[in-house]
């Protein structure tokens, strides 16, 4: 069994690193050397990225999935059609405004999320419903229609993700994977074929929850001695790594509406 699991955890730091390795197919793999080595996480976290995020809450779901979204609008302005027209949430009623966000958190699985990126690169965006959409487009023309503007009809009010941050999400879950990689084989003692269970949870905390609080970790290794898995002991995401993610979803943003304003014509 361990020299399964050494093959197994070889091909997965080998497959990571190869940008024309199937994700899917390393995932998979993940899965496998979870459970062969007892790790509930890593396996839970790898079958997670391949079957979606379905049905769990947003606290749930890692951040790398988050990505900032416009809000777009169909619908028909007296004899002319309108598509594509970016609003604000604030374009909303108040009594529902806080509910509606300018982004988008990508639920689907790896498979799905790669036939969205085919898809977004031939139109430069994709388009994905908003949550109670057809109630929005109801209830934006109710306000209208009293404020006497019942000349304009919204049919469909959805979100538009840049093809550029659609990437950036599967690229994201190729970097956490990288990461695991990286921190079980920082865990392991130095004769270890594999990681234990304990170094791939914490592995997963890092990875993918990103909790710097590494605990110590004794394994024992061949030789009947034991090591210890030291590492930072700081907590949360530091300063400099809020700064750059703050940074990273303003690029992201401004990449999306330069996308949009192409897509209209509007920017030659």
């Amino acid at each position: 069994m361990r020299q399964r699991e050494r093959n197994l955890f070889d091909e997965i730091q080998r497959d990571a690193l190869a940008e024309d390795a199937s994700l899917a197919a390393t995932l998979r793999k993940v899965i496998a050397l979870g459970g062969d080595v007892g790790s509930t996480k890593l396996r839970d976290w790898a079958h997670r990225e391949l079957q979606g995020y379905v049905g769990l809450s947003d606290d749930e779901i890692p951040d790398y999935r988050k990505v900032p979204a416009l809000i777009l609008i169909d619908g028909v302005k007296l004899n002319v059609r309108i598509t594509n027209q970016q609003i604000s949430r604030f374009d909303f009623p108040a009594q529902i405004r806080e509910h509606v966000e300018e982004r988008v958190t990508f639920v689907h699985g790896v498979g799905e999320l790669e036939s969205l990126l085919s898809r977004a690169k031939s139109d430069g965006v994709v388009k994905l419903g908003i949550r109670g959409g057809p109630e929005l487009a109801k209830m934006m023309n109710f306000k209208m229609e009293r404020q006497g503007l019942g000349f304009q009809v919204i049919e469909r009010v959805y979100h538009a993700v840049a093809e550029p941050s659609l990437a950036g999400v599967l690229d994201a879950i190729r970097t956490a994977l990288v990461t695991l990689v990286s921190e079980m084989r920082a865990g392991m003692p130095n004769d270890a074929e594999a990681p234990s269970a304990a170094v791939a949870d914490q592995a997963v905390n890092i990875a993918v929850h990103g909790d710097q609080n590494r605990v110590q970790i004794a394994q024992a290794s061949g030789d009947g001695s034991h090591e210890v898995y030291v590492g930072r002991n700081v907590r949360g995401e530091s300063r400099g790594t809020k700064f750059w993610v703050a940074l990273g979803s303003l690029v992201g943003v401004a990449v999306l509406v330069v996308t949009v304003f192409i897509w209209q014509g509007w920017w030659t």
